[in-house]
């Protein structure tokens, strides 16, 4: 099950019950050899002071394994840009349900997207595609979404 989603976390793990999909954006931007910030993929912590990479865990993840990582999380971001993201995750939500049925998991267990172990909801717009996809799973007692996200 390739495609926008990773596995669950060292914290959110899957487990014969749970199956935790991950949907990443880079947690704090870049800046390239000239010293620019990839502002075609922006998020919050953009401008972040030192003090934030310092203390953020998905930072750290991020720099760590910077070139599987970051361009996973940074081809995400650039298909959050797109006008198909909507279809393209539903889409991939429902081969995974498919794929549970096919192996007679769907009974009890719990299929969770984690929107964001990494970066943040960086516009209305962006944020609205995320409920619109989960808005389209309601029925299904099996999916369920979780988010955090900073308060301003």
């Amino acid at each position: 099950m390739a495609g926008f989603f990773a596995n669950g976390n060292q914290f959110l793990p899957s487990t014969p019950l749970y199956a935790v999909r991950i949907f990443n954006i880079p947690a704090i931007s870049v800046r390239n050899n000239q010293g620019n910030i990839n502002k075609a993929c922006p998020n919050i912590c953009v401008e972040a002071p030192e003090i934030c990479k310092e203390i953020c865990y998905a930072y750290r993840r991020q720099k760590g394994r910077e070139k599987i990582v970051y361009s996973g999380r940074e081809k995400n971001c650039q298909a959050t840009r797109c006008d198909d993201l909507v279809d393209k995750v539903q889409k991939q939500i429902q081969g995974a349900i498919q794929y549970y049925m096919n192996m007679n998991r769907t009974q009890g267990i719990q299929i969770i997207y984690r929107i964001h172990e990494s970066g943040d909801f960086y516009s209305v717009d962006y944020l609205e595609k995320w409920v619109t996809i989960a808005n389209h799973f309601q029925n299904q007692k099996h999916v369920h979404f979780m988010a955090y996200t900073l308060k301003h």
